[in-house]
């Protein structure tokens, strides 16, 4: 702001100077017609005023167009205040501070940044204005500058920044901020709960002087680093296992993007890291499950609360003579005689409280309508000590002794 105070003043006086001073060859008629012409080409509003009597020496359109009243109109300090800021609370503030920086004489302090006017036509505008006196000639130059764009863009862009931090607040992400060195700048409070250390603990420091790679995968996160720094590529994700400060090792999930200047040199690296050693332990013990119900030799069911099933194996898929898959998401007594419902409904809900299990004999109806002799052992699936579902093993009682 001071630059363009700066320019304006040294332009303004410069002309003023050149126009008013008795050396001027010119006739005043072309002086006043070169310093209309160029005042009218600016792109700022500019008002020239008497400052004893605070007659209007000159205004250009851009003046009133930017106020949106005309220079008649808002003539003389208290029109100004009374058109230009509509709100009497809001005007008593400017006027005072207005006038109180006038009345110094400090030019430092005749700049208004950020200031709410309104139009003839009620339009709120932003705008910066500047007065610039000229003592030795006895004249106030007024500049105005619209701002409303650029503020009504910070507006939006602060809010997008909010917006973005609220939302990385709630999620169980971490953010790290990297140098082109990948030397930590900014480490958030969620990288502090994945990895143990705090902003201060790990600001300037380089990943490597952390430990924080697992030292197997550290081959893998230089390579991913230098693609990074590099500017060979502007985003990457690797999944690596990292080294916590208490010495555990977890794995993570990291999201990567360069930021550059305007000349397309890396400056910044913004990183998003997802602890995903739940996760990953989570599918490990479906794998092994899902091994073991594979391998099982007598069928399996599993089932939800809506009594859906959920996970079975081929054991199961062979004795209803189904296809494969085909068991997924089908009601569970479908697979049972009617008349054996009642019995089914009363096991799960004997079972439901956790403390037994269930045994009992029923029959199986196949695809074909083959009513097979089985006999059920189930129990009650918790997940978060809340019930979750149900799941049995089948035996296949045809060739079973004690059934015969």
């Amino acid at each position: 702001m001071q630059n363009i105070k700066g320019y304006v003043f040294v332009l303004l006086s410069s002309l003023l100077i050149f126009f008013l001073s008795a050396k001027v060859i010119v006739s005043v008629e072309k002086g006043t017609k070169l310093i209309e012409s160029i005042f009218e080409k600016l792109p700022i509003g500019v008002a020239v005023n008497d400052a004893e009597t605070g007659k209007a020496v000159f205004v250009n359109s851009r003046f009133s167009g930017i106020y949106g009243w005309s220079y008649n109109e808002i003539n003389g300090v208290e029109n100004f205040f009374d058109k230009v800021y509509p709100d009497p609370v809001y005007r008593e503030k400017m006027k005072q501070r207005v006038l109180a920086d006038i009345a110094s004489g400090d030019e430092k302090r005749m700049s208004w940044d950020n200031v709410t006017i309104t139009t003839s036509k009620g339009v709120d505008r932003v705008i910066t204005a500047t007065n610039i006196p000229v003592v030795d000639r006895g004249l106030m130059i007024s500049t105005v500058q619209d701002m409303t764009e650029r503020a009504l863009t910070l507006q939006q862009l602060e809010l997008n920044l909010s917006r973005t931090e609220t939302l990385l607040k709630k999620l169980p992400l971490g953010v790290v901020e990297w140098d082109k060195d990948m030397k930590i700048i900014l480490w958030s409070g969620d990288c502090e709960k994945i990895f143990g250390w705090n902003q201060e603990e790990v600001e300037g420091k380089h990943y490597s002087e952390l430990g924080l790679v697992y030292t197997e995968d550290n081959q893998v996160a230089d390579g991913i680093a230098d693609e990074l720094v590099s500017g060979k590529v502007g985003q990457n994700k690797v999944k690596n296992r990292n080294v916590t400060k208490d010495g555990r090792v977890i794995t993570c999930q990291w999201y990567n993007s360069v930021i550059t200047d305007a000349d397309g040199n890396v400056i910044r690296i913004m990183s998003i890291v997802k602890d995903k050693t739940k996760e990953e332990e989570n599918t490990r013990r479906l794998e092994r499950t899902a091994f073991y119900l594979e391998n099982m030799s007598d069928p399996i069911l599993v089932v939800d609360l809506d009594l859906k099933i959920v996970e079975t194996n081929s054991a199961a898929e062979e004795l209803w003579q189904e296809p494969h898959g085909s068991l997924i998401g089908r009601e569970v007594l479908e697979l049972f005689p009617k008349a054996e419902h009642d019995l089914h409904l009363s096991e799960m809900k004997r079972v439901s409280g956790g403390t037994v299990k269930s045994r009992f004999v029923s029959a199986a109806i196949t695809r074909g309508g083959k009513i097979i002799p089985v006999e059920l052992s189930g129990a009650a699936i918790f997940k978060n000590h809340k019930l979750s579902g149900f799941t049995a093993i089948v035996t296949d009682l045809r060739e079973c002794n004690v059934f015969q």
